[in-house]
């Protein structure tokens, strides 16, 4: 067998060079054209792992404005905080925007019910959202340039 010619070309790959944040943006733009649509999703960020359910930009803006009503303080300081997620949640419209132009605009995964685990794998005790019933959780932005590692759907138990 001959050792290869070190003047031979190789052929083009036929595979498309596509980073990790492109197969999430993938997984999310399902959830961005559809306020109705989730996806359970574990992410790997310098924090910990935080798992919940990535949810559309205006659903986790809307709940954010709800968490803010529901918390303790002057009625009028919560009410001008919640109106200003609100209209952030009305600006939002993704959907006339074309696949490329989709994939384009997602910078971050939009979490509710979110838990944050620490790296000893036990839940970090000083988070809201642990234990309750689903629609009260905490909320996580996450930006997917903080994700070192991701999978579909919440960790399990270990085996």
């Amino acid at each position: 067998m001959n050792p290869p010619s070190a003047d031979r070309t190789t052929s083009p790959s036929t595979v498309p060079d596509v980073g990790a944040s492109d197969y999430l943006r993938s997984v999310l733009a399902p959830v961005h054209q559809s306020e109705t649509a989730s996806v359970v999703l574990t992410v790997a960020i310098p924090a910990g792992i935080v798992h919940g359910h990535a949810v559309h930009p205006a659903v986790w803006l809307r709940r954010m404005a709800a968490a803010v009503r529901s918390r303790p303080g002057p009625e009028e300081g919560k009410e001008n905080v919640a109106r200003i997620f609100d209209a952030h949640a009305e600006r939002r419209d993704d959907h006339g925007l074309t696949q490329n132009a989709l994939m384009a605009s997602i910078n971050h995964v939009y979490l509710a019910d979110a838990v944050l685990t620490s790296g000893t794998a036990t839940p970090a005790p000083s988070l809201p959202g642990q234990g309750v019933a689903p629609g009260q959780g905490t909320l996580w932005q996450v930006a997917l340039s903080d994700i070192s590692a991701w999978t579909i759907g919440a960790p399990g138990p270990s085996v």
